[in-house]
């Protein structure tokens, strides 16, 4: 995500995986429940308390 989007929605929603579920839910209709987001190179979902990172240098 571009830096200011991002800054917005940590803002917005927190830094967890439930706050990306919870604007993805605005932005795309798809209630969270049903979103299952992992990873790259991950087989498993990840979970809602887990928080995001960025590994931007």
């Amino acid at each position: 995500l571009q830096e200011a989007l991002s800054k917005a929605l940590v803002e917005s929603y927190g830094d967890s995986v439930l706050g990306l579920k919870r604007y993805l839910r605005h932005r795309l209709g798809v209630p969270r429940f049903r979103q299952q987001l992992t990873a790259q190179g991950e087989s498993e979902p990840l979970l809602d308390d887990r928080k995001l990172t960025s590994y931007r240098t």
